[in-house]
């Protein structure tokens, strides 16, 4: 058989074929290198897009919660703004006062940026809130509904800032309160004060009818109790609370008080003030009419906005607590006597440390009191009386004392004159029935004699009253200046 050699097709062309094949090669990879180039710039843009968008979004929907609070306010303190102006159960914007179209922010085609929803709810199951260590709040307890018990639950078992982090419980009665220190040291909760207030719901009373109700809550894995009345509270006031586990998420601590009236002939209306002793703590407060739970009315409201920028929303839920917190003193004096305080207007300032000065004032001492001079006529004062006309070289004067201690325990006193003279000291309290002998008693008065040739001059007298009971020493101090026809100001 014959043989036949094959050839090739295309003798010489081998590096041509090669050259094609790294040509498309290179194609290929640089389109795919293109492609996710623009790829990545297109994501990179839509990333910054939507940021900008999200930002926008969110700002639209704090803008939302702003409007609302302006229109909680114009709830609270303008009469003619009804509830509906605040459209709480619909989307649309609440009625803000002077403004049009409130949500509107940016109408730029493709950028419109507003808030499409805002919800505000002033009726709310659970009050919620946080307090920093030694810190108050106050809490009307208000609904539209008869209730018979509040409960209160604290420390929140979740990481900070959402929550109060882990804790250990107290296992025993620690007798008397622990410093701060060994009470961070031992990681407990806090512990809950709790003081309500009541009042008549309807028609006119005085400050008697207020009924004051403290309670001091503390943390304890088994010896406490979980419900107190509100008068049980009076008797002792220190109660030990039955803490559970910590379980994530949950208030670990919780006390029931029960007992309050708003029912009939006898209802009242009640404020509860919560403070957080030792640690800050989350908490919140509920109303039961039984086992029922009832709203708590204009207490504190939900505000609930959704932002939209584009096609992004964010939402947004804020509590806004309704009463005025910042107006609420953190402590008061109590007294069943008159309670006085002095001003005056002086640019001395000498004054500031002359006036009004009580050193060691403790109780017994009804309020801020001092002693102080007064002028009279000659008739009235022995050896020649107040002024010119005693004794040549003499100015009498004749000081009151104004201090207001109960007579029961004053036992004695000092009047020092503030010339160099010798001071007088009463080791009776005088006889309060006689004029001039009553030095020691609010009301009675002390004679001395000045020496009105030196120039015109400022005495600062001084009154130290003694107590029978062990209290310390109250002092009291008057300036002024002789003679009484001086033109300088003391």
């Amino acid at each position: 058989m014959k043989q036949t050699k094959l050839t090739k097709l295309f003798p010489g062309n081998d590096r041509g074929a090669v050259a094609l094949i790294t040509v498309i090669f290179l194609a290929l990879l640089l389109t795919i290198i293109t492609t996710g180039f623009i790829r990545l710039t297109i994501n990179e843009r839509r990333q910054s897009t939507d940021d900008d968008l999200t930002k926008r979004a969110f700002f639209a929907a704090e803008s939302g919660v702003e409007d609302a609070k302006i229109a909680l306010t114009e709830w609270l303190n303008n009469p003619a703004y009804s509830t509906s102006d605040l459209r709480g159960n619909v989307c649309d914007p609440a009625v803000v006062p002077g403004v049009t179209n409130p949500e509107r922010l940016i109408t730029e085609s493709g950028l419109e940026t507003e808030y499409i929803c805002q919800l505000i709810d002033t009726n709310l199951s659970v009050f919620e809130d946080s307090l920093d260590a030694w810190d108050s709040v106050q809490v009307p307890l208000r609904s539209n509904s008869n209730f018979d018990r509040v409960v209160i639950d604290w420390h929140l078992t979740a990481p900070p800032p959402d929550g109060d982090g882990s804790s250990s419980l107290i296992n025993s009665s620690p007798g008397d309160l622990p410093t701060e220190a060994a009470w961070l040291s031992a990681n407990y909760p806090a512990l809950m004060r709790a003081h309500v207030v009541s009042y008549p719901e309807s028609g006119s009373f005085n400050i008697g009818a207020f009924n004051n109700h403290v309670g001091f809550f503390m943390p304890t894995a088994s010896s406490g109790t979980n419900s107190r009345s509100l008068n049980d509270l009076d008797s002792d006031p220190k109660r030990f609370v039955t803490c559970g586990a910590a379980t994530q998420g949950t208030y670990r601590c919780s006390i029931t008080i029960t007992g309050l009236d708003t029912t009939g002939g006898n209802a009242r209306s009640y404020v509860l003030r919560l403070r957080s002793l030792y640690r800050s703590s989350h908490f919140q407060v509920q109303l039961f009419n039984g086992g029922n739970p009832v709203a708590i009315t204009s207490a504190q409201a939900l505000i609930d906005v959704t932002g939209q920028a584009g096609d992004v929303f964010r939402r947004v839920q804020v509590r806004v607590n309704l009463d005025e917190q910042d107006v609420l003193p953190d402590y008061a004096i109590l007294s069943a006597d008159e309670i006085c305080k002095r001003f005056f207007i002086t640019d001395d300032v000498d004054d500031f440390d002359q006036r009004c000065s009580t050193n060691g004032a403790g109780p017994g001492l009804n309020g801020v009191a001092e002693f102080g001079e007064c002028d009279v006529n000659p008739a009235d004062c022995p050896s020649g009386g107040d002024g010119p006309g005693g004794p040549p070289n003499d100015y009498g004067k004749r000081l009151v004392n104004t201090s207001n201690n109960p007579n029961s325990i004053v036992a004695g006193c000092i009047w020092n004159w503030g010339d160099g003279s010798a001071p007088y000291n009463y080791t009776g309290a005088g006889n309060p029935n006689t004029p001039g002998n009553d030095e020691c008693y609010q009301g009675g008065w002390v004679y001395h004699t000045y020496d009105d040739t030196q120039p015109d001059r400022c005495y600062t007298a001084t009154l130290t009253i003694r107590f029978s009971n062990g209290l310390t020493d109250a002092v009291y101090t008057s300036r002024f200046a002789i003679p009484k026809s001086s033109t300088i100001s003391c």
